[in-house]
């Protein structure tokens, strides 16, 4: 096993968000997400023009956008998260699937963690969840022998402990559901209460590219701004939910007949 596996790449797909509730609101948005071995990252920006470690530049991370958030090592922190959470050290590769900053600018509504160890395979699982007031909470899960290969499928269930939505209450648990990134990347995760049917799902599916500058340049030019992009359109559909909450709350009155039954419309 070399040490740059898992080899970098980025995954151009798209992200389709599902409120199954009232009100019902659905809504896709192509993203662009990249694949880093977090052993290699600041090689990967020496060989890349394009990309940048720590430093501004069209595409690049910066370490304190995740983990702890003060610009620490990134290692040691998910190190502190598996030994908090009683999962032994898999001593491989450390893998992050997150969009990167675009000309400066990123936000990652949820960004995965994949912990191998020196054979390639997956060991644990760290899902980071922000939130839009640049709040983090990260969920660490162990992966079962056998669960991480890459043709089979890897899943979680998590208590909601981190308040992401003004539009559902602090409780609840997430589902996750994944595969390895591989010549595809596909992720679903799907918020619940105590009925056990889904309030809402997100699923991000992507397809791999190389990562070279000859491929940062043409996915810049097909999605510019990417990262802007998922942030307004956050703020674009959240603002479409309230407006429809609105709109239900206003009629819901007029939708009760005498001693509350319902009157048809």
């Amino acid at each position: 096993m070399t040490d740059s596996f898992p080899a970098p790449a980025l995954y151009v797909g798209q992200v389709v968000h599902a409120r199954h509730a009232s009100p019902h609101h659905r809504f896709a948005q192509p993203v662009l997400y990249c694949l880093l071995n977090l052993q290699t990252i600041s090689a990967l920006a020496r060989k890349c023009q394009l990309f940048g470690h720590n430093q501004l530049n069209l595409f690049s991370f910066y370490d304190r956008d995740h983990g702890a958030r003060d610009g620490s090592d990134l290692l040691d922190w998910v190190h502190g998260q598996l030994l908090q959470a009683e999962i032994p050290l898999p001593g491989g590769p450390v893998c992050l699937l997150a969009q990167p900053r675009v000309l400066g600018h990123v936000f990652n509504p949820l960004s995965v963690i994949y912990c191998h160890d020196p054979a390639g395979v997956l060991r644990a699982v760290i899902y980071e969840v922000h939130n839009t007031y640049g709040e983090a909470h990260s969920y660490v899960a162990a992966v079962s022998d056998g669960a991480g290969a890459a043709s089979a499928g890897v899943s979680h269930t998590a208590a909601k402990t981190f308040r992401v939505s003004p539009f559902q209450p602090l409780s609840g648990a997430y589902d996750f559901a994944l595969q390895p990134p591989g010549e595809t990347a596909h992720l679903t995760v799907s918020l619940r209460r105590h009925s056990g049917n889904p309030l809402l799902t997100a699923r991000l599916d992507g397809e791999r590219r190389p990562f070279t500058d000859r491929s940062l340049m043409a996915e810049f030019l097909r999605l510019p701004l990417s990262s802007l992009r998922t942030t307004t359109a956050i703020y674009r559909h959240g603002t479409k939910i309230w407006l429809k909450s609105r709109r239900a709350a206003r009629l819901r009155p007029r939708l009760q007949g005498p001693q509350g039954s319902s009157e048809p419309f």
